[in-house]
């Protein structure tokens, strides 16, 4: 915490040295508000950076000797200091939460005192500003939209349009928010003095602001000085409102004369990359990580060598070496027959008595194969790199599958790419079984899901839109055609690929809520049926005469010529449920409305029953 402090008191000082020395009197007020609200930011974040160093491992060449460590015998007497509770460090945490809850209380208690001022004076809406009448003598300041004025002033136009515009400048600008935000961080660092300075600075180039706002308006600078000296006083304001009175009236006469470039802005503002940069690189936390290395085979030898031959393995050593000294035989001086040997028993002892030392190989049978350089056939050892990454990448892996099996979540499980798996699997697979043993165990996959289900494809707006457009003329139509009292509807004709197309949108595309929201389907009508074949013309024997065609079919009955024909066959009607007259359903078929009409069998007393129905 210490180091953190000093490090955000060192980031704040240089940002307002540079700010003192090179921004302050310019006239670039924008950039200045975002630089001063920037370096507070900065200075908290900086220290909280990380730059990673990798530097070269160390190696030691290890010690086979024996190191013996003296140890006293008996336990000595060690001195427990008791702990009170008032230490220093308690004493100043203490002092700091103190100072903490009173400029917590001070904050509360400005706000509260604005609002019981907003809410229990006169308010005026003014475009986007809400102006409050004081009863009491105050020189105008401002709250965000709300401006505070002497109600008496203002209803005698005492006050210049000037300060007005001055104060709905700060209101404008939002300048009450950055108030807020460093009495936020005044409650933090509550002792730091820099603070203190910075909201000072921040105040400061608000009335700058605020002022060439004014300027901008075509307001004259000696009358707006002067205007400035009248309204200047020792009224104490509020600490969260914008006052015009605040700060140097002499700094910021002599800013209001200055003229600054673009040239000189467009400079300043590129003068903050290599100052942020600076300060990263001397402030930001540093840690020094050790790259991995890799032992080789021969320093792996070296050291399996240096490891010590237990008693029991000599003895085992001395049994093999023994039996196979006696079961050889010299067949000359530069040949020995030997007996048939296990070769897993020749890799084994081999290694012993490579590991023994020379006091033991002194001690121990003669290695029976002198000169012979025996290999080790087993499988080559995954490297100390290879084993770290592995067990990174399988711990992962496991970790995420375990939670995903314990909160029975089948989305939870990992996604593991084919590529990584194949890798580490060819890792684990070169894995002594010692190395597998003090290594994550294999991750066990679950199956793989089955592939989801092929979606229906849905209709997209165009073509609800076009099919709706085509359903609602063909509607139209149809309810015309039908609407006419002729024998022969004019229907709409519709081409085939036509009624394929939004028959499919409509009955294969759309779900069932796009099809109450559509328009229906149109009921359109059967084709009519194909004429009949032509006749064959008559032969006409040669000599006779020629036969007349037959008579056309007579043309269909229509309804009103049924129910005449069965009111002569002394027929009962129905119509809407109710027994009718003749005459009734005869006047009823004469009006222009259309009617289905249905004939059953006759009644017990043989007379036709005829129903008569409007059609919906």
């Amino acid at each position: 915490m210490d180091t953190y402090l000093l490090k955000f008191s060192a980031c704040l000082l240089a940002f307002w040295l540079i700010y003192i020395l090179m921004l302050e009197r310019q006239k670039m007020h924008h950039f200045k508000r975002f630089y001063l609200l920037g370096c507070f930011a900065a200075a908290l974040i900086i220290p909280l950076l990380t730059i990673t160093h990798y530097v070269e491992p160390i190696v030691q060449d290890f010690d086979s000797s024996p190191m013996y460590i003296p140890i006293e015998s008996g336990l000595a007497e060690v001195q427990i200091e008791e702990r009170t509770f008032m230490t220093l460090e308690t004493v100043l945490w203490l002092i700091y939460g103190i100072g903490a809850l009173l400029f917590t209380v001070r904050f509360v208690v400005n706000l509260t005192k604005l609002y019981r001022l907003i809410s229990k004076n006169e308010r005026i809406p003014q475009r986007s500003f809400i102006y409050v009448l004081l009863k009491n003598y105050r020189i105008p300041h401002s709250f965000f939209k709300y401006i505070f004025l002497n109600k008496s002033k203002f209803e005698n136009n005492d006050i210049p349009k000037e300060v007005l515009l001055h104060e709905e400048t700060h209101a404008k600008q939002w300048h009450s928010l950055d108030i807020i935000l460093i009495e936020l961080l005044q409650i933090v660092f509550w002792f730091h003095p820099l603070i203190y300075v910075l909201k000072h600075h921040v105040k400061l180039n608000h009335e700058f602001l605020a002022d060439d706002a004014v300027l901008q308006e075509g307001s004259d600078t000696k009358t707006y000085q002067n205007i400035l000296l009248q309204f200047s006083s020792s009224t104490q304001e509020h600490q969260l409102a914008s006052a015009i009175n605040y700060s140097s009236i002499k700094k910021r006469f002599t800013v209001m004369k200055t003229q600054t470039s673009k040239t000189r802005i467009w400079l300043s503002s590129l003068l903050l990359l290599p100052i942020i940069a600076i300060l990263f690189y001397s402030f930001a936390e540093r840690e020094y990580v050790e790259k991995t290395s890799e032992l080789s085979s021969a320093r792996v030898d070296e050291i399996e060598t240096q490891q010590v031959v237990t008693k029991t393995e000599i003895e085992k050593y001395n049994a093999w070496a023994k039996k196979i000294h006696s079961e050889s035989k010299a067949l000359s001086e530069d040949a020995t027959w030997y007996p048939p040997i296990d070769e897993q028993d020749l890799i084994k002892f081999s290694k012993i008595y490579k590991r023994m030392s020379a006091q033991q190989k002194k001690q121990a049978l003669e290695y029976p194969f002198p000169g012979l350089d025996v290999k080790d056939s087993e499988q080559q050892k995954a490297t100390q790199k290879q084993i770290a990454a592995y067990n990174a990448w399988a711990k992962k892996i496991n970790t995420a599958m375990a939670k995903a099996k314990a909160n029975n979540d089948v989305n939870a499980y990992p996604i593991v790419k084919v590529k990584e798996v194949n890798k580490y699997k060819a890792i684990y697979n070169i894995m002594t079984e010692a190395q597998k043993k003090v290594a994550e165990p294999w991750p066990s996959f679950p199956p793989p899901l089955p592939p989801p289900p092929v979606e229906q494809e849905r209709p997209t707006v165009i073509e609800i839109a076009e099919y709706d457009a085509w359903a609602k003329k063909m509607n139209a139509a149809i309810k015309k055609a039908e609407a006419t009292n002729t024998k022969i509807k004019e229907y709409p004709i519709i081409k085939k690929k036509e009624y394929d197309k939004y028959y499919n949108i409509y009955s294969n595309l759309m779900t069932e809520a796009q099809r109450e929201n559509a328009e229906p389907w149109p009921n359109i009508p059967p084709p009519p049926p194909p004429p009949p074949p032509a006749p064959e013309p008559t032969k006409v024997r040669k000599g006779g005469e020629d036969i007349p065609p037959p008579p056309p079919p007579p043309a269909p009955e229509s309804p009103l010529e049924f129910v005449i024909r069965m009111a002569k066959a002394d027929a009962i009607f129905f119509s809407e449920g109710k027994s009718i007259s003749s005459d009734q359903a005869i006047k009823l078929m004469k009006t222009k409305k259309m009617f289905n009409i249905k004939a059953t069998e006759k009644s017990k007393d043989g007379r036709p029953l005829v129903y008569i129905m409007e059609k919906q």
